[in-house]
């Protein structure tokens, strides 16, 4: 009797183990959350000299809006300048956030968006043409954006 029962003891303990052991595992592959994802864009799409645009960030994680971010920020600036302005966005609804901006020379301008939400930090970067700018401007704008952010180091 005392055999039978440290053997059902035995077994008892095996089966509990290995409930355990799964449990913990499968719990870890679905602790990993999916990243969040930006998309910068603009309102109107055509930015012209002296006109009110409106920059957004579209903010999602696994195709569902994001509408508690913890910060959004609009670096922007003018193509080969040192000076970023640093502009906090503001959530418009349906995951999407925004600022307003009026650029007031015509050129190449940089915006990333430093967008932390859900304890991850993503930072998209985009380039809008504003006015008339030449193919050496555009050109010379993109090798500069991910060559001269320096300030990122």
């Amino acid at each position: 009797m005392k055999k039978w029962a440290t053997v059902l003891l035995v077994l008892m303990i095996a089966i509990l183990a290995g409930c355990s052991s799964s449990n913990s595992q499968t719990g870890l592959l679905n602790e990993v959350p999916e990243i969040i994802e930006v998309q910068i864009q603009s309102d109107p799409e055509e930015l012209k000299l002296g006109e009110s645009v409106t920059i957004q960030a579209k903010v999602t994680q696994g195709g569902e809006e994001v509408t508690d971010a913890k910060s959004v920020i609009f670096e922007v600036w003018y193509s080969g300048d040192e000076e970023h302005k640093m502009l906090e966005g503001t959530h418009v609804g349906n995951g999407v956030y925004g600022i307003e901006r009026t650029f007031d020379k015509d050129g190449v301008y940089n915006v990333i968006a430093h967008v932390t939400a859900r304890d991850m930090h993503n930072m998209p970067r985009k380039q809008f043409i504003v006015g008339t700018v030449s193919e050496e401007e555009i050109e010379r704008a993109k090798e500069s954006l991910y060559d001269k952010s320096s300030h990122m180091d």
